[in-house]
C-alpha cells in the first residue's frame, strides 16, 4: 500500500482503486446529522457536509456555493473524491502506512446533510459510504450522478400519458419525503435517509450494469428502474403515488393559471435583445397543494413557471402567510422563438423585501452572509437559484415573513430583474442646422446669451465659452414615466460655423437601467442617431445576469467601445463619439466635467471637419475670391490661437480627455488642416504670379498699341503732306518704322524671358 492509500499497481484489476475501511479491517460507526438548508460550515475532522456547507473543500461538498456551476452534490463527489476520501480516511491511512495494524479498530464518521434529504442528499450519502467502506464507488456511479444532476436541475420530464415515468427512482424518494411520519425533525429525516439508501442500493442491483442517465428513465411498465415499486418494503410509497392523479385534479381546479413576463436567459450584446422578455405560462397554487408530485404535474400540464406555498411548523396566524414558498421554472422550456426565461434577480428582490419586513421587529437571522458577493447580509436568505441556473427560488430556512400576496407581487410584477439606478443621466448631442449666417439654427426660443466657463474645466477655455451662445433650455416630452428630459442648444464661436443640440435624459427616483435605456431609445427614434453621447450611471444593489447587464450598459454607449479604468470606483467606456461612465462606488459628489470635455472636443472635431471641407472646396475651385479665402484664413488662425487646446479639464476629466482626443483622431485632423493651409498658400502665390503676368501683358500690349498708333499717325501725316515725294522722301518713312520694330522686339524678348 502506498502512503496515499492507493493499492500497488500489480494487484488484480477487480480490486478497488483505494484501500477502504474494510480492507484495513476498520469498522465505521456512521453517524448522521441534519441542518437547515443553506447552512455554512468549516472543515471539521471526521465530518463530511453534503448538499450543505456553502462551498467545495475538504469535508464540504455543496453545489449551492459561490460560483458553483449547475450541478449536483453527487456529481461533485465523483469529480473531487479526494475531498471525501483523504478527509475522512486520511488519519487512518497515515497510521497504516506507519506500520500500525488497524484490524478491529473502530472510528466514528459523521455525515451531515439538510433536513428531509432529497434525492441528491441520499445518493451523495450513499456514494460517500461506499467510497470510505470499499475505497471505490459502484460501477454505475457516474451514470447515477449524472441522473441526479438532471433531476436536481429540474430537467426530468414527467409525461401524463406515460404512467411508468411516475415511478422513476427519484420520484420514489420524493414520495418518501412526503410520507406521514412521527418523531422529531431529526428522527423523521434519519428515517427518510435510511429508506432512501435502501432504495438506491436496490435500484443499482436491479439495473444490473446498465449505463448512462437514461438507464434510470423508465420507458416501459417493466423497466428495471421501476422494480422498487414491486417490493413490499415500499408498498406505502407505491400507494401514495397511485393517489396522485386525484390529488392533482383538485390542485388544478383551485389554481390560478395565467401568463407572466420573465427575463430572457443569457441576453447580452449578441442574440436576444437586452430588453427581451418572455411570456411564460404560470401556475399559482393559492394554498399548499395536496399533490406530492405537484411540480412534475404542473410542468407536464404545460406550465413551466410554478409558484407554490408549503406549510411549516412556524406558520403564523395570517391566512396569507406561509412559512415556505418555492418558485420554480422548467429549465427545458422555451417559447416558440427558442427563447428561454430565467428567474435571476428574483431571490435577490425577495430577500431585500424580506429584510425590510424583518427590520420592523429585528432580523434574528445569523449575521454572517451565506454568500460573499454582496447579495445578502445574513446566513439564511432566500435561496436565489445560483446552483440551479437560476430556475428555483426557495424561502429562508427560518421561514419567510412575507405574506404570500407580497411574494406574488414581486414574482409576477415584471420588474424583479430590472437593475435599479442610484443615479443616471444620458446626454445626446446632434449637430445643429445652420442658418444663413452659419450659426446654429435652433427650434428653442429665447435670447441667446454667452456661456460661462463651467467648473472642472481649465480656465484657459474661458474665451471659448464666452464666445459660445445658448438660449434658455426647454422641457422635452417623452412617454417613459421614469425619466425627465430637457433640451438645450449651444452655438459655436463666430469663427466656427454651427453648434450642437443637446438632450439631457435623467432617471427619476426609483428608475431602473432598463427604463433609462428605453427613454434614450425613444429619443433616438424621435430625433435620429446622435452625433455624440454621454451616459453617466451609478447602479443600485442588484443581482442581474452579467451578460444582460453588460448589454444594457453598453447599449447606453455604443455597440463596440473600449474600457478605460479612471479611478477605483469608475469605469469609462468610450469610442470616437460616445462616452459612458459607470460609477461603482458611493461617489464623492465631485463635478467630473465629462460633459464639457465631450462638448469642447465635439466643437474641435466639428470645426476641423468644417474647415477641412471649406478648404477642400477652395483647393478644387478654379475661381478663388480673395474675400472668401481671406475670411477662411482668419477663421482658422483665430481658431488655432484662441480655441485649439487639447489639454483640457482637471483630475479625472483630463484623463478622459486624453483618451478621447486620441479616439477622435484630433491631432491628425489638425495636421490635415495645416497641410491644406500650406497648399492654399501655394495656390495663392501661383495665382498672384499669374495676375502679375496678365498685368504685364496688358501693359506691354498697351505700349505696343500706342507705338503703332503713333507711327501710323505719323505716316498718314507724311503721306498727306503736299510736299511729300516718295522717290525722294522714302527714307523718312523707313525711319518711322524703326521705333515700331524696336518696341516689338523688346516685348518679344520680355515675354520669352518670363516663360523661362
Amino acid at each position: 500500500m502506498t502512503a496515499d492509500g492507493t493499492l500497488p499497481a500489480d494487484l488484480p484489476a477487480d480490486h478497488a482503486r483505494h484501500l477502504g475501511a474494510q480492507a484495513l479491517g476498520i469498522e465505521i460507526d456512521w453517524r448522521h446529522r441534519f441542518v437547515p438548508p443553506g447552512t455554512r460550515a468549516a472543515e471539521t475532522p471526521g465530518v463530511i457536509y453534503l448538499d450543505v456547507g456553502g462551498g467545495l473543500g475538504a469535508g464540504i461538498i455543496d453545489h449551492h456555493g459561490d460560483g458553483a456551476r449547475p450541478s449536483s452534490t453527487a456529481e461533485l463527489i465523483l469529480q473531487h473524491r479526494e475531498l471525501v476520501y483523504v478527509h475522512l480516511l486520511g488519519p487512518a491511512l497515515e497510521r497504516a502506512a506507519a506500520g500500525e495494524d488497524l484490524s478491529g479498530a473502530k472510528i466514528t464518521l459523521t455525515l451531515v446533510t439538510h433536513f428531509n434529504p432529497d434525492f441528491d442528499g441520499v445518493v451523495s450519502s450513499y456514494l460517500v459510504r461506499q467510497l470510505i467502506e470499499t475505497g471505490d464507488v459502484p460501477v454505475a456511479a457516474a451514470s447515477l450522478a449524472r441522473y441526479v444532476t438532471e433531476v436536481d436541475q429540474g430537467r426530468y420530464e414527467l409525461r401524463l400519458g406515460r404512467r411508468e415515468t411516475f415511478f422513476a427512482p427519484h420520484i420514489a424518494q420524493l414520495a418518501i419525503q412526503n410520507l406521514p411520519s412521527q418523531g422529531t425533525p431529526h428522527e423523521r429525516s434519519l428515517a427518510g435517509l435510511m429508506r432512501g439508501l435502501m432504495l438506491v442500493e436496490g435500484v443499482l442491483q436491479d439495473l444490473q450494469g446498465l449505463r448512462g442517465p437514461s438507464a434510470f428513465h423508465p420507458d416501459h411498465e417493466d423497466h428495471p428502474a421501476t422494480h422498487w415499486s414491486k417490493r413490499p418494503e415500499f408498498e406505502d410509497v407505491r400507494a401514495l403515488l397511485d393517489e396522485e392523479p386525484e390529488r392533482f385534479a383538485d390542485d388544478y381546479e383551485a389554481a390560478h393559471r395565467t401568463e407572466v413576463s420573465l427575463p430572457a436567459r443569457g441576453t447580452g450584446r449578441l442574440g436576444v435583445s437586452q430588453l427581451a422578455e418572455v411570456r411564460v405560462p404560470t401556475f399559482i397554487s393559492p394554498e399548499p397543494p395536496r399533490s406530492k408530485l405537484n411540480k412534475y404535474w404542473v410542468r407536464a400540464s404545460g406550465f413551466p413557471y410554478y409558484i407554490c406555498p408549503y406549510p411549516t411548523e412556524a406558520d403564523r396566524e395570517s391566512p396569507r402567510l406561509w412559512g415556505r414558498v418555492i418558485l420554480s421554472l422548467d429549465p427545458t422550456w422555451s417559447d416558440e422563438h427558442g427563447v428561454a426565461p430565467s428567474l435571476r434577480g428574483l431571490g435577490f428582490a425577495l430577500e431585500r423585501r424580506e429584510c425590510e419586513v424583518r427590520a420592523v421587529d429585528g432580523d434574528e437571522r445569523p449575521p454572517s452572509p451565506r454568500w460573499d458577493d454582496g447579495t445578502c447580509n445574513n446566513g439564511d436568505p432566500w435561496y436565489d437559484g445560483r446552483g440551479h441556473d437560476f430556475t428555483i427560488i426557495d424561502a429562508p430556512a427560518t421561514c419567510t415573513h412575507l405574506e404570500y400576496d407580497d411574494v406574488l407581487a414581486i414574482a409576477c410584477g415584471g420588474r424583479f430583474w430590472h437593475v435599479p439606478l442610484a443615479s443616471g443621466t444620458v446626454t445626446l448631442m446632434w449637430t445643429a442646422d445652420l442658418d444663413e449666417a452659419g450659426d446654429a439654427a435652433s427650434v428653442l426660443k429665447g435670447t441667446w446669451s454667452p456661456m460661462k466657463c463651467p467648473v472642472g474645466i481649465d480656465d484657459r477655455l474661458a474665451p471659448f465659452y464666452e464666445s459660445c451662445r445658448a438660449p434658455p433650455s426647454a422641457e422635452e416630452k417623452l412617454t417613459s414615466p421614469a425619466v425627465v428630459a430637457r433640451r438645450e442648444a449651444r452655438d459655436f464661436p463666430p469663427e466656427a460655423r454651427g453648434g450642437l443640440e443637446l438632450l439631457h435624459i435623467e432617471a427619476a427616483e426609483g428608475a431602473t437601467l432598463e427604463q433609462l435605456l428605453a427613454g434614450m431609445q425613444e429619443a433616438v427614434a424621435k430625433h435620429g442617431a446622435p452625433a455624440y453621447a454621454l451616459s453617466r450611471i451609478r447602479l443600485g444593489p442588484h443581482n442581474s445576469d452579467p451578460a444582460r447587464l453588460d448589454g444594457l450598459v453598453r447599449g447606453l454607449g455604443d455597440v463596440d467601445v473600449d474600457e478605460m479604468p479612471v479611478t477605483h470606483d469608475e469605469l469609462v467606456l468610450f469610442n470616437h463619439r460616445s462616452l459612458l461612465v459607470r460609477a461603482v462606488g458611493a461617489g464623492s459628489g465631485e463635478e467630473d466635467g465629462y460633459l464639457e470635455v465631450l462638448f469642447y472636443l465635439a466643437f474641435v472635431r466639428e470645426a476641423l471637419r468644417d474647415y477641412r471641407m471649406r478648404l477642400s472646396d477652395l483647393l478644387r475651385s478654379k475661381k478663388r475670391s480673395q474675400q472668401r479665402t481671406g475670411q477662411l484664413r482668419r477663421d482658422v488662425l483665430a481658431f488655432q490661437t484662441r480655441y485649439y487646446d487639447l489639454e483640457i479639464g482637471t483630475g479625472r476629466a483630463r484623463k478622459v480627455s486624453e483618451r478621447l482626443v486620441d479616439a477622435m483622431h484630433l491631432p491628425r485632423s489638425y495636421g490635415e488642416i495645416q497641410d491644406q493651409m500650406r497648399q492654399l498658400a501655394q495656390l495663392e502665390a501661383r495665382d498672384d504670379s499669374k495676375h502679375r503676368e496678365r498685368a504685364d501683358v496688358f501693359m506691354e500690349s498697351a505700349l505696343f498699341f500706342v507705338a503703332v498708333a503713333g507711327v501710323f499717325e505719323t505716316i498718314v501725316a507724311f503721306l498727306s503732306w503736299d510736299g511729300f515725294q516718295v522717290e525722294k522722301d522714302w527714307w523718312w518713312v523707313a525711319s518711322l518704322f524703326a521705333p515700331f520694330f524696336f518696341i516689338w522686339l523688346l516685348i518679344f524678348l520680355m515675354r520669352r524671358r518670363r516663360r523661362t
